[in-house]
């Protein structure tokens, strides 16, 4: 039995496909495409099915047959591939169905929109969140012993360098060291 899968994953209402490369393993579970248009079409809960076009040995072998399937469809406006396949997303190599798309001014200031507003409630959420004292504890112990390297210590350097802080932002820094001190040596 192959290893690696090439398939098409397809909407049946618009006829719109993704030709994409994943393992037999993954296909199995329900895999259905990591492409742009099929993240879009999974979260606005459209009908996707998958099938396989074709099973190879080697992965090499499936990015190779994923190319030819992908060149041979690039022109259909159906076919939502961004790149020419094996390679991921290369946005100057769109096909048609995308450049069609983000060249409508209207519909790429929608898109554009509806995503920002996706990421700030998501930034939102994650900002907000608080954890668990247990949660807490496990971070801050997985963290303990660990040393920047002098590379790093170099980076972190170079950027606070002529770095001015507020008054308020200075008392506060010194408060903190401060308890950090007397929770060390008090």
């Amino acid at each position: 039995m192959s290893e690696w899968i090439v398939y098409v994953t397809s909407e049946a209402d618009s006829g719109r496909y993704y030709i994409g490369k994943t393992s037999r393993r993954r296909f199995e579970e329900g895999y259905l495409g990591s492409g742009l248009w099929v993240a879009n079409a999974r979260r606005k809960g459209r009908c996707l099915s998958s099938s396989i076009l074709s099973e190879e040995q080697s992965e090499k072998a499936a990015y190779d047959a994923e190319v030819f399937f992908v060149q041979c469809c690039k022109e259909d406006s159906l076919c939502m591939n961004i790149s020419d396949g094996g390679d991921g997303c290369n946005w100057d190599l769109a096909g048609p169905g995308i450049r069609a798309f983000w060249s409508d001014p209207e519909k790429a200031a929608k898109a554009h929109a509806k995503r920002s507003e996706t990421i700030r409630a998501w930034w939102a959420a994650k900002r907000d969140r608080s954890f668990s004292a247990e949660t807490r504890a496990r971070m801050s112990d997985a963290h303990k012993g660990r040393r920047h390297s002098e590379e790093a210590k170099l980076k972190i350097s170079t950027a606070q360098k002529g770095r001015k802080f507020s008054d308020e932002t200075r008392m506060k820094m010194k408060l903190s060291a401060q308890v950090r001190w007397s929770r060390d040596h008090g």
